[in-house]
Protein backbone atom coordinates (compact mmCIF):
# COMPACT_ATOMS: atom_id res chain seq x y z
CA UNK A 1 0.00 0.00 0.00
CA UNK A 2 1.00 3.61 -0.89
CA UNK A 3 -0.42 6.74 0.83
CA UNK A 4 1.20 10.37 0.66
CA UNK A 5 -0.01 13.87 1.02
CA UNK A 6 0.63 16.52 -2.15
CA UNK A 7 -0.05 20.02 -2.45
CA UNK A 8 0.15 19.65 -6.04
CA UNK A 9 -0.06 15.94 -7.63
CA UNK A 10 0.91 17.67 -10.94
CA UNK A 11 4.09 18.30 -9.83
CA UNK A 12 4.56 15.75 -7.52
CA UNK A 13 3.26 12.02 -7.69
CA UNK A 14 2.24 12.41 -11.41
CA UNK A 15 5.51 13.36 -12.46
CA UNK A 16 7.15 11.26 -10.90
CA UNK A 17 5.27 7.99 -12.42
CA UNK A 18 5.79 9.88 -15.80
CA UNK A 19 9.78 9.83 -15.32
CA UNK A 20 8.97 6.23 -14.51
CA UNK A 21 8.00 5.19 -17.92
CA UNK A 22 10.63 3.19 -19.62
CA UNK A 23 12.61 2.35 -16.63
CA UNK A 24 13.72 -1.02 -15.48
CA UNK A 25 12.12 -0.15 -12.18
CA UNK A 26 8.91 0.39 -14.02
CA UNK A 27 7.13 -3.15 -13.72
CA UNK A 28 7.54 -3.19 -10.25
CA UNK A 29 5.78 0.11 -9.71
CA UNK A 30 2.73 -0.29 -11.55
CA UNK A 31 -0.12 1.07 -10.37
CA UNK A 32 -3.43 -1.72 -10.23
CA UNK A 33 -6.02 0.63 -8.89
CA UNK A 34 -6.45 4.16 -6.12
CA UNK A 35 -7.74 7.33 -6.32
CA UNK A 36 -7.29 10.83 -5.50
CA UNK A 37 -9.03 12.35 -2.01
CA UNK A 38 -9.10 15.43 -0.77
CA UNK A 39 -7.83 16.14 2.72
CA UNK A 40 -8.09 19.75 3.99
CA UNK A 41 -6.06 20.92 6.71
CA UNK A 42 -7.27 21.46 9.74
CA UNK A 43 -9.21 24.88 10.47
CA UNK A 44 -12.19 27.05 7.82
CA UNK A 45 -9.12 28.68 6.14
CA UNK A 46 -8.57 26.97 3.16
CA UNK A 47 -11.67 27.93 2.39
CA UNK A 48 -10.86 31.05 1.53
CA UNK A 49 -7.55 29.84 -0.28
CA UNK A 50 -9.15 29.34 -3.59
CA UNK A 51 -10.87 33.06 -3.72
CA UNK A 52 -7.62 34.76 -2.58
CA UNK A 53 -4.92 35.91 -5.27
Amino acid sequence: MFSCFQSDLEKGFEAVQRRLQGEAMAKYTLTTGGGYYFVPPPGDAWLRAPTQE
